[in-house]
């Protein structure tokens, strides 16, 4: 369907406004620059421009139209814009999926120095709690991940490197009961309390429930 605005319109509606006048627009003729408004202006069957006084001046409708079509020259922009980019052999854009268990500050240095690169190329962080990790990487919703666990890793063509080793500790406020009970905690002593884990961001990987007592309580956002 073929519509009657075009891009080379919008850039022309956007330098009247900017410049004040039709004169000298686009290195135009104002010959030129008329007849397009015109031409929009009768296609669209709408007045753009009130023309009674000394200059120019938009209607309420022109100036929806060309609040509206910046928009639509912004992402034409980025568009020819990725394009090159592609072309040039990179990435638009690279998403990284990084475990809740790590700080995302620990990627800041790594991106500070890659943005110093002068790589026109969008960096995006998404947090995941543990399969979720594996999982936002196999369905394609990240392209690297950071401190996912070996436990969930799915089968399939995947490259890792190990970074290190976390240990998990039960932990409880200073002045909860267990803070002073005799230790070493039965599953008895625990079960008496409920207790509060993380739930897996998993959505299609089965989730890996960590820490879980058979009678236990827990409130991971997904169970009681």
């Amino acid at each position: 369907m073929q519509t009657a605005i075009t891009i080379d319109a919008l850039k022309v509606l956007d330098a009247i406004d900017r410049k004040g006048s039709f004169a000298g627009v686009l290195f135009r003729v104002p010959s030129a620059i008329s007849y397009t408004v015109q031409k929009l202006e009768e296609d669209l069957n709408v007045t753009l421009f009130d023309r009674s006084g000394h200059r120019a001046i938009l209607t309420p409708a022109g100036r929806y139209l060309l609040e509206e079509g910046r928009t639509l020259l912004e992402a034409a922009e980025n568009l020819a814009h990725s394009t090159r980019q592609v072309a040039q052999g990179w990435e638009t854009r690279l998403r990284i999926g990084i475990n809740s268990l790590l700080p995302a500050e620990c990627l800041f240095p790594a991106i500070k120095d890659f943005f110093v690169l002068g790589v026109p190329v969008d960096v995006q962080i998404i947090e995941e709690v543990f399969a979720g990790t594996w999982d936002a990487l196999q369905s394609r919703r990240v392209d690297l991940i950071i401190g996912a666990d070996d436990i969930s890793k799915p089968a399939g063509n995947f490259t890792s490197e190990i970074l290190g080793e976390m240990a998990f500790v039960f932990a409880v406020s200073p002045d909860h009961p267990l803070a002073t009970a005799e230790e070493p905690l039965s599953e008895d002593d625990i079960c008496r309390f409920p207790a509060a884990v993380a739930a897996d961001s998993s959505r299609s990987l089965p989730p890996r429930p960590r820490w879980h007592l058979p009678q236990a309580a827990y409130f991971d956002g997904r169970e009681y």
